[in-house]
């Protein structure tokens, strides 16, 4: 929220350290802090989808168990 009012009261006083630069050198200089942020959501994403999955497969019954009792297949993992 800081960060909003800052903007906000900058641009009240024309204060635009952006304006100095070309729509190219913006372009250049957004692309890798983008690709950066892409890279970052995909990590934290494969993370916790793997995490998910990996509970979802031990939680899974096997072809193994058909005909047991539950409290058998909990004893033997």
């Amino acid at each position: 929220m800081q960060a909003f009012s800052l903007g906000l009261y900058a641009d009240f006083q024309g204060f635009n350290p952006l304006q100095s630069f070309s729509d190219l050198q913006l372009t250049l200089i957004f692309i890798p802090v983008a690709a950066l942020c892409c890279w970052g959501v995909y990590q934290l994403l494969k993370r916790k989808w793997h995490k998910e999955y990996l509970e979802i497969e031990q939680n899974k019954s096997k072809i193994s168990d058909i005909g047991k009792l539950e409290d058998e297949i909990f004893l033997e993992r």
